[in-house]
């Protein structure tokens, strides 16, 4: 049986700014059929940030993921325990909003 590291990304941004009211149903129905395959261990979501976005916004994203994941945890009966949020420039806000997974690749490297 081949496991997959499955993360689902949406523009949870949008959402935030009233434009996709959906994205909750989206990603009920994008975990519930990744739950039902039998070859891929579906464990969480990833979201970015818009870039430069003023810090309550990147936090509101953030937040929004997070209680979003936490729903869907009751209503499929199962854990999520993967929430990839944050990168070099906000992994501190994520961190704070229950990142389990941040990419700091320019922190460490430097810009490309």
């Amino acid at each position: 049986c081949l496991h997959m590291f499955c993360l689902r990304f949406l523009r949870f941004f949008d959402r935030c700014n009233g434009r996709s009211p959906s994205v909750g149903w989206e990603l009920e129905a994008f975990a519930r059929q990744a739950a039902s395959l039998p070859n891929v261990d579906f464990q969480g979501f990833m979201t970015m940030a818009p870039f430069n976005a003023e810090p309550f916004r990147i936090a509101a994203i953030f937040e929004l993921l997070k209680l979003t994941r936490d729903e869907l945890e009751g209503k499929l009966n199962r854990q999520l325990p993967i929430l990839s949020m944050g990168m070099s420039g906000d992994f501190e806000i994520a961190a704070r909003h229950g990142s389990t997974l941040v990419r700091v690749g320019s922190l460490i490297f430097g810009a490309r």
